[in-house]
């Protein structure tokens, strides 16, 4: 997998080499091919994941002629690539935003979870009282066979509680999770590079709970461990963009690429 360093002459190394006075420098490795001429002028890092089950990376390339965003997954199941450019005498600018934690909407939804547990586990324990108290006429309780549904119920709350719980934090933790977007402003408008995907996948997830229940909160627990494990795609790699690799950009990257419209080849040196 491509994981060049943040510079163009960073991304060199060097080792020595069989029956060789000196070391050879090794090219750096881009997922694109450079014109002649063309020169890589900086590479930022965005995401950088490695799980049992896969690896994941992501960068943004400034050259001299183009703006590049690449990102590249190899898991175990599968490989896969996404790439896009943009001219660099179209950029205007760039914009890069990212947002972490809970906003006003995942707040709710959280306390939403959260009151749903308490009223389930107050509905089951007052059905359950009912079912075991059968009052005879000295206000006296007894046994009889609503004992055994009490039971039946206190356990079947007990479960529906724990997976409300459960698929709440997913919810939640998908929720928190990292967003963001990377683009550039173009005449024609802003132009995305990469952006976080994410919100269509759990909308659609949501509405399948709601509309057949459980069991597809089970899948969704599953889905959501076994990509924790390593399983992604190229397109995710925003999902697991570091904040830090973000600021860099936003602080750095639109000096770069004004520098090197007024310089070209001659930028940053």
């Amino acid at each position: 997998m491509f994981e060049p360093g943040t510079s163009a002459d960073d991304a060199h190394e060097t080792l020595p080499m069989p029956d060789a006075e000196a070391p050879v420098a090794l090219a750096p490795q881009y997922p694109f091919r450079l014109i002649d001429g063309e020169r890589v002028i900086a590479s930022y890092p965005v995401a950088s994941v490695t799980r049992p089950l896969g690896k994941l990376v992501s960068f943004l390339f400034v050259t001299d002629s183009r703006v590049v965003y690449a990102a590249e997954s190899k898991t175990a199941f599968s490989s896969s690539t996404v790439s896009s450019e943009y001219r660099l005498d179209k950029v205007d600018g760039i914009q890069a935003g990212r947002h972490r934690g809970l906003d006003a909407l995942g707040a709710g939804i959280a306390v939403a979870i959260v009151l749903n547990a308490a009223l389930i586990g107050v509905f089951g324990a007052s059905l359950a009282a009912l079912l075991a108290g059968g009052s005879n006429g000295l206000g006296m309780y007894t046994t009889s066979p609503g004992a055994q549904a009490a039971g039946i119920v206190t356990v079947a709350s007990t479960v529906v509680l724990v997976a409300s719980l459960a698929l709440g934090a997913v919810v939640v933790l998908a929720l928190a999770r990292p967003r963001g977007f990377l683009g550039v402003l173009a005449p024609n408008g802003f132009v995305s590079l990469a952006q976080d995907r994410d919100w269509l996948t759990i909308g659609v997830v949501v509405l399948l709970i709601l509309l057949f229940g459980p069991l597809i909160g089970v899948a969704l627990l599953c889905w959501a461990g076994v990509r924790a494990l390593g399983v992604f795609r190229a397109s995710d790699a925003f999902l697991y963009a570091g904040s830090a690799n973000l600021d860099a950009i936003a602080f750095d990257a639109g000096a770069v690429i004004l520098d090197a419209q007024a310089r070209g080849t001659l930028a940053t040196s």
